[in-house]
């Protein structure tokens, strides 16, 4: 019996999601459009991973941790 990625019941059908390749149950996703709920939320949500861009240093520093780094550099 297959087992669903998403819950980890064991059930009777399972679909592969288009998006990101996980097998799900019919209660996870949408099997007529073969996605899992979590691509279907993403989707809905605007939420996608490659909307972030690793580059920005305003996603990891505030601008003290900025001043920070620049007074280490100066001394060295």
């Amino acid at each position: 019996m297959p087992v669903c990625e998403i819950c980890g019941e064991d059930v009777s059908e399972v679909k592969e999601c288009k998006m990101c390749g996980v097998i799900f149950c019919q209660d996870c996703g949408d099997f007529e459009r073969e996605l899992c709920e979590d691509c279907i939320f993403e989707m809905e949500n605007g939420e996608d991973e490659e909307d972030f861009d690793m580059d920005d240093e305003e996603n990891f520093f505030d601008e003290d941790e900025e001043d920070f780094f620049e007074d280490e550099d100066e001394e060295w």
